[in-house]
């Protein structure tokens, strides 16, 4: 399959041929617009410019990626999928941010597991087609053509670099993402953007509730960002980086 090339005003992307944040790219739109403005919000400066650490939960292709790079001193992006690996290096490289983005090919959990992809029966959908690539869920298991190895995202961060922004775009697995991040949420405070689909995170024995349990628990406001998306941002009070209150 031939990626296809696409300028856009923040960067060049090869992406599949048929995928809805090409089309989106394509078009001159910047992909999920609404989170723009909180990705440049987690920055922090000092005297020689932008610093910390973002991490990119679910970065596919790379343009939140890159984004992220632009902004930060250093991103850690987690694409469990190795074919879309091999898509996200190469815009990485594109764009001139290779160097200041590390890779890891695995998904985001609360504990070590193999996830499995989600079958047409349990979506309705076809989770094999490229276009859907972008929203494929993973299920607990194994069993189809396409396994997944997954784990703590804390085990793959340095705890001496401050974590400012984390978003996760984890495909049901969000709430085990977010526990899986626990070590470096209490110790850096940084600002969370998540997305949530009930169907998908019931494969995962996880519900809503618990998200709002955990803003209270951590000291963090839970918001809905738009109304247009299932998209919700986590702000610690305090402030990002700020201690508990």
């Amino acid at each position: 399959m031939t990626p296809r090339a696409i300028a856009t005003a923040w960067g060049d992307f090869q992406c599949y041929p048929d995928d809805v944040i090409g089309d989106a790219l394509a078009e001159g739109r910047f992909w999920d617009a609404h989170l723009r403005r909180l990705m440049d919000r987690g920055v922090a400066r000092g005297p020689y410019g932008s610093y910390g650490t973002a991490v990119d939960i679910g970065a596919y292709i790379g343009f939140h990626t890159c984004y992220l790079a632009y902004h930060y001193s250093h991103v850690v992006a987690f694409e469990p999928v190795l074919k879309t690996v091999e898509l996200l290096r190469a815009n990485l490289q594109a764009n001139q941010v290779a160097q200041k983005v590390r890779v890891v090919p695995v998904g985001a959990y609360d504990r070590p597991v193999i996830l499995r992809r989600a079958l047409e029966s349990e979506t309705g959908w076809d989770p094999t087609l490229t276009r859907h690539a972008p929203s494929v869920p993973w299920f607990p298991g194994a069993g189809t053509d396409e396994i997944i190895s997954a784990g703590p995202v804390d085990d793959f961060l340095n705890p001496h670099n401050p974590v400012r922004f984390i978003k996760i775009d984890a495909q049901g697995c969000d709430y085990k993402a977010l526990l899986g991040l626990e070590r470096t949420i209490c110790r850096h405070r940084p600002l969370i953007v998540l997305e949530w689909e009930q169907g998908y995170a019931e494969q995962h024995g996880t519900y809503w509730p618990q998200v709002e349990i955990w803003a209270v628990e951590h000291s963090y406001a839970l918001d809905r960002i738009t109304l247009d998306a299932w998209d919700y941002v986590l702000t610690p009070e305090g402030g990002i980086g700020g201690s508990v209150v």
